[in-house]
C-alpha cells in the first residue's frame, strides 16, 4: 500500500482538570479533529463512553490471559517472586 507520511505537530497542551485519564476519570478524544488529544469529550458524550466501556467489558469476558493458564504449573516461573533478573528460566 502507498501510505502517506504524516507528522502531527502538537502545541503545548492546555491544562486539564483533573489532569490524568484514569478509571475514575475516563477520557474520550476525537483523534480526527484533535490528534494531540487535548480536549477530553467524555463529560460531553457520556453515552459514547458508556457504549465503549460496555464493548470493552464484552471483550474482557472472552479474553484469555495466556500466562494465567500456566501460572499453576510451576511456581518457579513467577518472576516477581524472585526480583529483577537477566537469567533465563531453566525448568
Amino acid at each position: 500500500p502507498n501510505y502517506a507520511n504524516f507528522t502531527v505537530q502538537c502545541p503545548t497542551p492546555p491544562a486539564m482538570d483533573p489532569p490524568l485519564c484514569r478509571i475514575d476519570n475516563l477520557c474520550l478524544f476525537n483523534i480526527s479533529s484533535d490528534p494531540c488529544e487535548h480536549f477530553n469529550l467524555a463529560s460531553k458524550q457520556p453515552d459514547v463512553v458508556a457504549a465503549l466501556m460496555a464493548r470493552l467489558e464484552d471483550y474482557r469476558k472472552h479474553t484469555v490471559l495466556s500466562w494465567r493458564n500456566f501460572e499453576h504449573v510451576d511456581p518457579r516461573a513467577d518472576p516477581p517472586s524472585f526480583g529483577p533478573t537477566t537469567d533465563v528460566y531453566q525448568g
